[in-house]
């Protein structure tokens, strides 16, 4: 799961934050893919106060597929309307070398270089990382943050992201740029190392775990339902909060199904815990209109 943040540099218009999750395997062209659905939640941003929690919308949908040449240190991908796979990364790469134009990531309006190659420890397993800098001489206007302005880390991708713009942010953007937050595989916390919180911006855990109970609908309007799925002795707490850590509602489950009120609450993504239950029971709620 990759979680991302993006924010514009425009006077008034909207911040968003995206996470990729694996939601299987395909075959295309007889090459195993593993598919990859990317879940959207977009806040309003505004000049002089820069991303606010204020929601404006959340989509998720079909983002598209990748492999992984684990022999040749490449990785691929296919568009969600493409059958056609194009290089993603290269991590065949050495000090002074030019990122390789065919890469779909790599802004060819810059050359970006490899300045610097180091390892990072995650999780008790060192990845190899290159820095990445930018000439950016040919623009019209150059660029001034140019130095080791991303990483590539084998085994995570980009430090913008997984398929974002390798491209260095302008002086004026402020927060206007991409950044990976967090990547987890199975429920374990990838990167960054030591992290302990990698909450999902969408709408579910795709990744296949016994489950104790669900939430539907989710993005949800006014109720939402929440199916007991296996045998509880103690009725369990449902928690919400707000994006302030703020309980704004509170219930007690003493039925296998429960139906929750939510119509008062304004629009945006909560965080919601079931106390009393042995399985993951934490995760994201969207109430939109």
């Amino acid at each position: 799961m990759h979680s991302d943040f993006n924010a514009p540099f425009i006077p008034n218009g909207y911040c968003d934050e995206y996470q990729i999750d694996i939601t299987g395997d395909t075959t295309i062209n007889t090459v195993n893919y593993h598919k990859l659905q990317i879940s959207v939640v977009e806040y309003w941003w505004y000049a002089g106060a820069g991303c606010t929690n204020i929601f404006k919308n959340y989509t998720t949908h079909y983002f598209g597929s990748f492999r992984e040449d684990i022999l040749n240190k490449k990785v691929f991908f296919l568009t969600a309307n493409s059958t056609n796979e194009k290089l993603l990364y290269d991590f065949n790469l050495e000090l002074g070398d030019t990122l390789p134009w065919l890469l779909i990531n790599n802004d060819t309006s810059v050359i970006n270089w490899v300045s610097g190659i180091d390892s990072v420890l995650l999780e008790g397993v060192y990845h190899k990382c290159f820095k990445i800098s930018a000439d950016t001489s040919s623009l019209l206007i150059p660029q001034i943050f140019t130095f080791n302005y991303v990483t590539l880390i084998e085994g995570i991708g980009s430090t913008f992201g997984l398929t974002a713009y390798l491209f260095p942010h302008w002086w004026f953007e402020a927060d206007g740029y991409d950044q990976l937050v967090c990547m987890s595989v199975g429920g374990t916390i990838v990167y960054p190392d030591g992290a302990l919180l990698c909450n999902p911006v969408g709408i579910r855990d795709n990744l296949p775990e016994e489950k104790s109970f669900e939430i539907f609908p989710n993005p949800a309007y006014n109720r939402i339902t929440i199916n007991l799925i296996t045998h509880i002795s103690d009725a369990p707490l449902f928690s919400l909060f707000n994006s302030m850590g703020q309980i704004v509602l509170m219930k007690r489950l003493e039925v296998q199904q429960s139906e929750i009120d939510i119509q008062s609450l304004p629009c945006g993504v909560y965080s919601y815990q079931l106390i009393g239950i042995q399985s993951k029971n934490s995760g994201k709620l969207v109430k939109i209109k």
